[in-house]
């Protein structure tokens, strides 16, 4: 059964999950307790026990809300504050939240996206494993088609070198960063 009420539910669940708010005081009781008074109605299934006390905002929560509802400008948002709270390196760690931020915003934000993807490209490299360094290619070539899609060519020229320079030693890497370079020669 369909209530209509998706818009209400939606901005009280997005209230809640910024900071930590249910939309009105009420009663604690299990018998007149509605999750979303004034919304949905009351339906003894809800145990108050269940409700646990959130630490707001609950970032990726609402960056996933973001990507869901194709919001670049929330997403970006939210991962500007998800940087400001864990760092950038914790979310390299998480990179398929990275990589689902950078896919979701790198039509509107290619800038954030190439950060992005550099950061967990260079989380993978410093793992000194072919295996790392070969999904670390997925993301290199990432930034490189999206430089050069926003007119940066150089730019991805002098982060290829940086990569190459800083990693002189890897031996399989540059292999890997070699097939990059020809795979763009064959694509001219």
């Amino acid at each position: 059964m369909k209530i209509g009420k998706w818009p209400e539910i939606r901005e009280v669940a997005l209230q809640y999950l910024r900071n930590g708010e249910l939309p009105v005081r009420q009663s604690r009781t299990t018998e007149d307790f509605s999750i979303i008074p004034g919304i949905l109605p009351e339906s003894g299934l809800l145990e108050v026990s269940w409700l646990e006390k959130i630490k707001p905002p609950v970032l990726d929560l609402l960056i996933h809300i973001a990507i869901q509802e194709n919001d670049a400008d929330e997403v970006v948002h939210w991962y500007e504050e998800l940087k400001k709270s864990k760092g950038a390196a914790e979310i390299a760690i998480q990179s398929i939240l990275g990589e689902e931020i950078a896919n979701a915003i790198k039509d509107k934000y290619p800038e954030v996206a190439i950060e992005i993807w550099k950061t967990i490209a260079e989380e993978l490299i410093s793992k000194t494993k072919v295996n790392s360094y070969e999904v670390a290619s997925i993301y290199l070539r990432k930034i490189k088609e999206t430089l050069e899609s926003i007119g940066k060519k150089e730019e991805w020229e002098v982060y290829l070198n940086q990569i190459r320079k800083v990693n002189r030693f890897k031996k399989k890497l540059l292999e890997i960063l070699n097939r990059l370079e020809k795979s763009r020669i064959l694509d001219k």
